[in-house]
């Protein structure tokens, strides 16, 4: 009982860590990106519309 207890926490938390190394990793993704369409001369608002959509 403890013992399928102890794997579904770590199945849990090994997830949610996860997926957070994910989130961080697209969102460092696409500011990236958008800092490229800024240095073009976009404004920051386009900038960061046209990183979405090519994103």
């Amino acid at each position: 009982m403890f013992r399928r207890l102890r794997h579904l926490f770590d199945y849990l938390f090994r997830r949610s860590r996860l997926e957070d190394e994910l989130d961080e990793e697209v969102r460092s993704s696409f500011e990236m990106l958008a800092d490229r369409f800024a240095a073009r001369g976009m404004p920051l608002a386009a900038a960061c519309r046209a990183a979405r959509i090519e994103f």
